[in-house]
């Protein structure tokens, strides 16, 4: 069975990204079911029922959950969510693939290649890389480069994949929790910034707080499986 989830960002609402992954996962022949992580920018809960009950509609699909958060941890607080909602409710040994909005699968390769790498290596999950390996140190001009002068670091060294595409299991989600607790280690009450929350704190955080633990990751070539649509 596999979880395909997303993290959505209301702020945008950009629909053309929930039908892109909606194609990929009809092409999926397993038991599956759809989950959308929905990121906004209010704390509302009557304003999060109603967006819920837009996405139902729109979507409108079995074996859909609609999932809500106020904006303060983008993809990697999406991953937690899908932990916190499916763990309980499904097989541990379901797959989860988790996905940027933006970031499409172009090929259903994807699915395979990440079944048989995750489970014959013992990795905590395979993600994507554009360098089709795991990043460390200055790579993307981490140590030197002017963005990153005042950045957040959750460990020496830094070692992480890129963002996109996170593959694992219920299982796998629930020994991350056990090791490092709450995924993202942002502010819950201030919203979402891109270079700490997203790239800090998250797509380089959340990698380098799991290599810290003594769990190993990997990565599938982002070109070889992935498109990625920016917003």
């Amino acid at each position: 069975m596999l979880i395909y989830s997303i993290c959505y960002y209301y702020g945008t609402n950009k629909l053309s990204n929930i039908d892109n992954h909606l194609k990929e996962f009809y092409k999926i022949e397993d038991e599956k079911i759809f989950v959308v992580n929905v990121m906004i920018d209010n704390h509302d809960i009557e304003y999060h029922s109603i967006v819920k009950k837009d996405l139902l509609n729109y979507i409108n699909i079995e074996n859909l959950h609609i999932l809500t958060s106020y904006n303060w941890g983008g993809t990697i607080l999406g991953l937690w969510m899908v932990y916190k909602y499916c763990y309980d409710k499904y097989d541990e040994k379901t797959y989860v693939s988790h996905f940027e909005e933006d970031f499409i699968p172009h090929n259903i390769k994807w699915y395979k290649d990440s079944i048989e790498k995750l489970d014959s290596n013992n990795y905590i999950y395979i993600g994507e890389s554009n360098q089709n390996r795991i990043k460390k140190k200055n790579i993307d001009g981490r140590l030197h480069g002017s963005a990153y002068k005042n950045s957040t670091r959750l460990g020496n060294p830094e070692v992480w994949t890129d963002g996109g595409f996170y593959f694992l299991t219920l299982k796998n989600l629930k020994n991350i929790n056990d090791k490092i607790g709450i995924f993202h280690k942002g502010d819950q009450k201030i919203k979402y910034e891109r270079i700490l929350d997203g790239i800090d704190l998250g797509e380089v955080g959340f990698p380098t707080l799991l290599y810290h633990a003594g769990l190993r990751f990997n990565v599938l070539d982002r070109d070889t499986y992935f498109t990625h649509k920016y917003k």
